[in-house]
C-alpha cells in the first residue's frame, strides 16, 4: 500500500530531481537507495517534468518511470491552487513565464502542508520556503548525506559534483 507524505518526506522540486538524473547512474541509483521510500513529487512537478521530455529532455523519462512510494501528491483543488498562485506571486519576476515557479510553490505548500522537507535548488524557491517555516535540503546536500553514509563511494563524489554542475 502506498505511503502519502509526512513528517521527514523529501518533497521534491524539479531541480532536483532533473540535477541528479543528468549526473550519472550511480548518483541516480544512490539517491533512490537512500532516500526512495521518503520521496514525493506534487502533480505541478510530474507537469513540468512531462513537459521538459516533450522538449527533448530525455534523460528526465527516468524519473517519470521510477518506482515513487506514492503517487503525484494532488494539489489540484481550487484553494491548493489559491495558494500556489499566491507563493508564486512572491517568486515572480517581470518576464517569468505563466508556469514558471508553480513547481517551487507547490513544493513548498505540500511541504509545509505535512510538515516535509522541501528539496528545492533554486536560491528564491528555498527563501521562500524558509521563510514560510519549510524544512529546505538542496542537491548539495543529499549527495553529502550519500557520501557520509556510503551509498556513493567517495571516489565517485567530486565527478559526480562537477557532472551534477554541468
Amino acid at each position: 500500500m502506498p505511503v502519502g507524505p509526512g513528517k521527514d518526506s523529501l518533497i521534491f522540486d524539479t531541480g532536483p530531481l532533473e540535477t541528479f538524473a543528468f549526473a550519472d547512474e550511480p548518483a541516480w541509483s544512490a539517491l533512490w537507495s537512500g532516500f526512495g521510500s521518503r520521496m514525493h513529487r506534487t502533480d505541478a512537478v510530474v507537469d513540468e517534468i512531462a513537459r521538459k521530455i516533450r522538449r527533448h529532455q530525455t534523460f528526465l523519462e527516468k524519473v517519470t518511470i521510477a518506482l515513487w512510494p506514492a503517487a503525484p501528491i494532488d494539489l489540484s483543488d481550487d484553494e491548493s491552487q489559491h495558494m500556489i498562485d499566491t507563493l508564486r506571486e512572491r517568486l515572480r519576476r517581470e518576464g517569468d513565464s505563466p508556469t514558471q515557479h508553480v513547481g517551487e510553490a507547490a513544493t513548498i505548500l505540500a511541504a509545509r502542508r505535512c510538515g516535509g522537507i522541501a528539496v528545492i535548488d533554486d536560491f528564491d524557491g528555498a527563501s521562500l520556503a524558509r521563510a514560510e517555516a519549510v524544512r529546505v535540503v538542496r542537491t548539495l546536500d543529499l549527495l553529502n548525506n550519500l557520501l557520509r553514509g556510503g551509498r556513493l563511494p567517495c571516489a565517485d563524489g567530486w565527478s559526480t559534483w562537477r557532472r551534477m554542475r554541468s
